[in-house]
């Protein structure tokens, strides 16, 4: 589950390096995959109260696709529909590969 979920998540930056040899200059899906992942750990990693699995990971969804949205307006995307679809593709990855590496660590008991 570890390999699986390290690929996972390394899916936007896979896609944001090939957009950036393509293009030769344009490193703004770096920032948009960065914001993503970030995001998405963070969420994962907060515990709080107790909380349905599945509500953990709509929260780190929601979170993650707001992070890369937001990050894509500030490097200067215009097209606010293109950058929902791309910001929610990688949150999709982010959250699930992080997900799935945060489930083979060995559980923590009190």
């Amino acid at each position: 589950m570890l390999v699986l979920g390290i690929l996972i998540a390394a899916v936007p930056f896979v896609f944001a390096a090939l957009r950036a040899a393509t293009t030769g200059n344009d490193f703004r899906y770096l920032w948009l995959a960065l914001a993503s992942t970030l995001m998405a750990a963070v969420m994962l990693a907060l515990r709080g109260r107790s909380m349905p699995e599945w509500r953990r990971l709509m929260r780190a969804l929601f979170s993650s696709t707001a992070a890369a949205y937001s990050t894509g307006f500030l490097v200067g995307a215009a097209n606010p529909v293109s950058i929902f679809v791309v910001a929610l593709g990688f949150a999709v990855c982010s959250t699930a590969g992080i997900a799935l590496i945060v489930r083979t660590r060995p559980m923590e008991t009190s």
